[in-house]
């Protein structure tokens, strides 16, 4: 089957737009604010979010079980700040950790937040968020593939201009003093 490739590249938050959509959330919408940040942190797709129950958190391995697209199983990390949201829910031994019972119910809320802050994005745009965040702060695509699920190094290679540019700036700021050299 061949590769459908995107037609322009994937859509991601700066740090100051999603700090404007979680402070925004922690001040109107607690467990909105805390489902947001869930995604930005694992880049859960809606499905995983809305399977994601508290049984599927491994606390002493520090790891989150995510049951989503396919029926595929995925783990991520479970870094303290999503340790500490989490356990900030309060902490059931079984159930949902998020209220939601659809995936629309998640893509409704979220674009009435988009509206009321001027911005435009869909909620998917949060899994490119984290790719891109983490390809930006120099994390392999291999590593950024196994993070987020993907079967294919390709759909992670969507990424890969952003690791570019990246490379060049990490080049450019380690040979400057070069060009201060006088032959």
């Amino acid at each position: 089957k061949p590769f459908k490739e995107e037609k322009r590249p994937p859509a991601f938050l700066s740090k100051e737009e999603v700090a404007l959509v979680l402070n925004y959330l922690k001040k109107t919408d607690k467990d909105f604010h805390d489902l947001v940040l869930f995604t930005l942190e694992t880049g859960a797709r809606r499905i995983e979010v809305l399977r994601f129950r508290w049984e599927h958190i491994d606390w002493k391995n520090k790891k989150i079980t995510l049951y989503g697209k396919g029926d595929k199983i995925r783990k991520v990390p479970l870094s303290s700040r999503l340790e500490e949201l989490l356990k900030n829910r309060g902490v059931k031994l079984y159930g949902k950790v998020f209220p939601y019972e659809h995936h629309d119910t998640i893509s409704h809320k979220w674009q009435k937040v988009m509206k009321k802050l001027g911005l435009n994005y869909r909620f998917h745009d949060l899994r490119h968020t984290t790719a891109s965040w983490l390809i930006l702060n120099g994390v392999s695509l291999k590593a950024v593939q196994d993070l987020l699920g993907h079967s294919d190094i390709r759909v992670t290679q969507i990424y890969a201009h952003l690791n570019d540019e990246y490379l060049r700036e990490a080049v450019e700021r380690t040979f400057e003093i070069a060009g201060n050299f006088q032959a």
